[in-house]
């Protein structure tokens, strides 16, 4: 598969490990909020329910008009359960069951809040066990009553969620900001009941240099704060702005050296390269899924819908847990506000013999040296 050798987010969260594990996300039913999906895609189609997909979109269906052109939901998508094949991408879970639900317009990128609060409702009740937003507005007022309403029919709708097993994963957002600081909060991302993500990535990684080997700084777009609980592998720009112009070259495929530090995954007709907490949302949501998958088996819950039933009574709190003590910590030591628990590991996350250490290891680094 030529684009795995790209693909420097799964050696970062270890997926490998989980899949040699016997692990994929198999049974383990992980929703899409987002603009939609490209639903004749040979890597993703075999992965969808399309009979759980929906529109809440006024005038749109949930597939996306065909062609070769970059659809944030399918990007979104084969991060988590992409199909491996001869040359593509491939998901870190990719026996994962994708529930499409559009909520926001593949036109546009934009969506209403009652389209999104919607989504999360219908995906709990359609029998999501990780539910995927990739989305929020830009940082907003704490002082702002419409604030505070969106964050409490979010927090509600989490826990609406929760109570019928589905984790709910969000995106922090991208506008380097302190969430939580100088009375700005992120829409979903400071809601009660969200597991919030934070962008991670390389800087420079496809120079070869040792110096630039690192694929855990903080990327830097993301918004950081109270609320984060995990970062995940987003992408970074950093070494845009270092050489811009320099070349490189992996698997035959010659780009510009930087553009190896954004993440590649599906869109109709076929793959690109995107950075973003939209991108490291997905895949925390398929550690999750991985993880799931674990419980389900070690525990004996797959064998039974009671016991699958009763697994997902404490389902959510599982996926919290699993996330905060599996992942790699990462900047300061402990949680912290940029990486909040850590990186997320899918080999951990799955690894039933695994125990979070005693002691965390040294602070990690927050930047490349070279960050302006």
């Amino acid at each position: 598969m030529p684009l795995y050798q790209m693909q420097w987010a799964l050696r970062d969260v270890q997926a490998p490990g989980a899949w040699s594990r016997g692990y994929s996300g198999a049974g383990v039913r992980v929703a899409i909020l987002d603009s939609g999906i490209d639903c004749g895609n040979a890597w993703l189609a075999p992965n969808i329910d399309f009979s759980a997909a929906a529109s809440l979109v006024p005038g749109e269906g949930v597939c996306v008009q065909p062609g070769f052109y970059f659809n944030h939901g399918t990007h979104v998508a084969g991060i988590v359960a992409a199909l491996p094949s001869g040359f593509g991408s491939v998901g870190i879970a990719p026996g994962a069951t994708l529930i499409p639900v559009k909520v926001l317009s593949e036109f546009t990128g934009s969506g209403a809040f009652s389209w999104v609060l919607g989504g999360v409702v219908y995906a709990a009740d359609e029998g999501a066990d990780v539910i995927n937003m990739s989305l929020g507005a830009y940082p907003m007022r704490t002082s702002d009553p419409d604030t505070q309403a969106y964050l409490l029919a979010f927090g509600r709708a989490a826990e609406y969620a929760r109570a019928r097993g589905a984790a709910v994963i969000v995106a922090a957002g991208n506008d380097a900001a302190q969430l939580g600081a100088g009375g700005d909060v992120g829409v979903p991302a400071s809601a009660p009941g969200m597991i919030t993500v934070s962008a991670s990535g390389p800087a420079g990684w496809a120079t070869g240099n040792p110096a630039y080997a690192w694929l855990d700084y903080l990327a830097d777009y993301s918004d950081y704060g109270p609320p984060i609980a995990n970062a995940g592998p987003g992408g970074t720009f950093w070494y845009a702005y270092v050489n811009p112009a320099q070349v490189c070259s992996i698997a035959g495929i010659t780009r510009s050296c930087y553009v190896f530090d954004s993440v590649i995954s599906t869109i109709p007709g076929g793959w690109s390269w995107a950075a973003g907490t939209s991108m490291a949302t997905p895949a925390a949501a398929a550690v999750a899924a991985l993880a799931i998958q674990r419980g389900r088996m070690t525990t004996g819950a797959n064998l039974s819908p009671q016991g699958l039933a009763n697994f997902r009574k404490t389902q959510v709190d599982f996926v919290r847990n699993t996330l905060q003590t599996s992942s790699d910590d990462r900047g300061p030591r402990g949680r912290d506000p940029y990486f909040g628990y850590g990186r997320v590991n899918a080999d951990n996350a799955s690894n039933v013999f695994y125990h979070a250490p005693r002691v965390s290891p040294a602070p990690t680094p927050l930047t490349p040296p070279y960050a302006l």
